[in-house]
């Protein structure tokens, strides 16, 4: 521990350092396609900051008529942000359709989010002309980094930038040092299957033991038939939150 004596600043700390460096991503619209409704939110909330338009869509099935509809409104989405694991049509297969030749918005760059680590996708997305991939969880910065990127692009801003693939440095980082936990029986109550599995996968490398439990009800049944060391629970679930 230690002790710094350090003076008062009087005047209240506003947001500018945020804003001022991506003022010219204000007014940018956006497409932000994610099955889960927190997802869109968290998103849409980082990009509001600086300015950028948002249209959200929980249903990946209608993301693209409603990229459509905006081009005959003569207002086309610029960039289409897509999560990668999502039910009936996942975003490759959503960028696949974006991007047909036959699309009348070939044109819009895409950015794709994903919580399955890379395994090789940032090629295959390269090849189908899938301009930005990051690994969630996304820094509110990396984010507007990757737009501000792809905007430079689209506006030939800045020449000869490579920007077909910006990887998150956020998951480079090595488990060698992770501590242990061997034995430790933890109880994980969350209704989404792939923040279950991020967490069951994060935590078993560390030695942990998991449970899984779908909903609260379900975690309080669980928690009364055997001792938790812990129980690490989401906030919003279905039967008990």
């Amino acid at each position: 521990w230690f002790t710094m004596n350090l003076p008062r600043h009087d005047t209240l700390l506003t947001q500018t350092f945020v804003t001022t460096s991506f003022e010219h991503l204000k007014g940018i619209r956006t497409l932000i396609v994610d099955d889960i409704a927190d997802n869109v939110i968290i998103v849409k909330e980082q990009l509001e900051t600086v300015g950028i338009e948002c249209v959200t869509c929980t249903d990946s099935r209608q993301a693209f008529d409603i990229m459509c509809d905006f081009k005959k409104k003569d207002q086309p989405i610029q960039i289409a942000i897509l999560d990668y694991m999502m039910p009936h049509l996942d975003g490759e297969d959503l960028c696949k359709k974006i991007k047909d030749k036959d699309s009348p918005v070939k044109d819009t760059s895409v950015m794709i989010l994903s919580s399955a680590g890379d395994g090789g996708l940032s090629k295959r997305f390269s090849d189908m002309g899938i301009s930005t991939y990051l690994s969630k969880p996304i820094r509110h910065k990396v984010l507007l980094d990757a737009i501000s990127r792809l905007w430079a692009e689209q506006k030939n801003e800045e020449k000869g930038i490579d920007t077909k693939i910006i990887p998150s440095k956020q998951t480079t980082l090595s488990h060698k040092n992770d501590p242990r936990f061997d034995g430790v029986h933890i109880l994980i109550a969350e209704d989404n299957k792939t923040n279950q599995m991020i967490a069951t996968e994060t935590l078993e490398k560390m030695g942990v033991i998991i449970t899984i439990a779908s909903n609260g009800k379900e975690a309080l049944e669980r928690a009364k038939e055997k001792k938790y060391d812990m129980i690490l629970m989401d906030c919003q679930m279905p039967e008990m939150d």
